[in-house]
């Protein structure tokens, strides 16, 4: 496979930087194809045993990957890292490495993952969005082969963290979201590597948001959730009794179907739905992003026999819609051959958010990727779709350009 000159250069500063510590993370941006300089850093290095580990959705293209470029690595998902072996690796690339860990405490995984990394030679983190919830998750992207001086999260945050209380029930409870960039940046630069999407020579997507309003019986029980924190919807009961919980129904409730309080499915509305079948039925090839599965089922019953959630079928051409998962689909695919992107639904993770947005894009796509973005008049979704946008626009500025 033939390199591109954005991926020679990160290559080149890999290589270079890994021969002063033990850890670099390139922090390019979506799509711009960190894996083919990761596995070139390996080459250069004269690792023969390497680890790759990442997402279970991203698994095959790693795979393809490796194949072409004729080197002998084991890919595996996070969730079965325990099936490796721990010692004996030259190297781990850690792929989408904000996976890794939240804050204050990382995912399940973290302990297997550096495990390996700690006994390695050197370890390579691949993140498009590596902070973009907040500058205390480079924390645990760089524990993994060791880098603090500081041990443990906490006693890290004393020192770069911003300290901060909210009451909680009558109490004070400490918040580890707030951290000094500029510090930790002063730090963990030395080990960064970026590269934008216009470095790549790829042209950003075009985001569109429409305007749904709501229906009357979506507006009706709507508003009774956010003002009652409950609503019975044809003889069905829901309920939303904690903040968390009222924000999720209320969520749900723009896509056209909640959780009753039993766990049943209940169909609250059409006007999302209507909007998506009006706007984008004679389209060609279209790839639909839901955050939830009563929506997702609902729009496959809408779709019929144009619609699929098997993505190999969706590519074999036999279908016009995919519809998927955000959580799912949100890292590791290609969905660059499709024409647009409807976000039916918008992520909660300012993270998925982003990496969502860039699945249509690709280094040899040839016209400007479309992305639509349904958004609710007068609900929570307008709330959401600011919030993640913020995210993105603090994504950006992580590299400096």
């Amino acid at each position: 496979m033939q390199s591109k000159d954005h991926q020679d250069r990160i290559a080149l500063e890999g290589c270079e930087r890994l021969s002063r510590g033990r850890v670099i993370l390139i922090a390019g941006e979506p799509r711009i194809g960190k894996s083919l300089p990761a596995i070139a850093i390996a080459q250069k290095l004269g690792w023969t045993n390497v680890l790759v580990v990442t997402k279970k959705a991203a698994i095959g293209g790693w795979l393809e990957l490796i194949n072409e470029m004729k080197v002998n690595f084991e890919v595996v998902n996070y969730e079965s890292i325990q099936k490796t072996r721990s010692e004996g690796w030259d190297g781990v690339i850690v792929d989408e490495s904000h996976r890794i860990g939240a804050y204050p405490k990382p995912c399940i995984a973290f302990s297997e993952v550096r495990s390996r990394c700690v006994m390695a030679k050197g370890v390579i983190l691949l993140s498009g969005t590596p902070a973009i919830e907040s500058g205390a998750k480079l924390y645990h992207q760089f524990a993994l082969a060791g880098f603090w001086d500081e041990a443990g999260f906490y006693k890290w945050h004393n020192k770069f963290g911003i300290q901060k209380k909210i009451k909680l029930y009558g109490r004070d409870v400490a918040q580890y979201d707030d951290v000094d960039m500029d510090k930790i940046m002063g730090i963990v630069g030395k080990a960064l590597i970026s590269c934008t999407m216009e470095e790549a020579g790829m042209e950003r997507a075009e985001i569109i948001r429409h305007r749904v309003f709501m229906d009357p019986k979506t507006c009706l029980h709507y508003r009774n959730i956010k003002r009652d924190s409950i609503s019975r919807i044809d003889n069905r009961v829901v309920v939303g009794l904690t903040a968390p919980q009222q924000a999720q129904i209320l969520h749900m409730m723009t896509g056209g179907a909640c959780y009753d309080d039993r766990g049943g499915i209940v169909d609250v509305g059409k006007a999302k739905i209507d909007y998506l079948m009006k706007k984008w039925i004679g389209k060609r090839k279209i790839v639909i992003f839901t955050e939830y599965v009563p929506e997702r089922n609902r729009i496959l019953v809408e779709l019929g026999k144009n619609g699929t959630d098997n993505l190999e079928n969706f590519k074999s051409g036999e279908y016009r819609f995919f519809v998927g998962s955000t959580k799912v689909y949100c890292e590791g695919t290609d969905f660059s051959f499709c024409d647009e992107m409807v976000l039916y639904s918008i992520p909660w993770s300012g993270s998925n958010y982003v990496q969502v947005l860039a699945r249509l894009s690709n280094m040899h796509r040839e016209n400007r990727a479309i992305i639509n973005v349904l958004v609710m008049e007068n609900t929570i979704d307008e709330a959401i779709f600011e919030a993640v946008s913020g995210k993105q626009d603090f994504n950006r500025r992580m590299y400096n350009k």
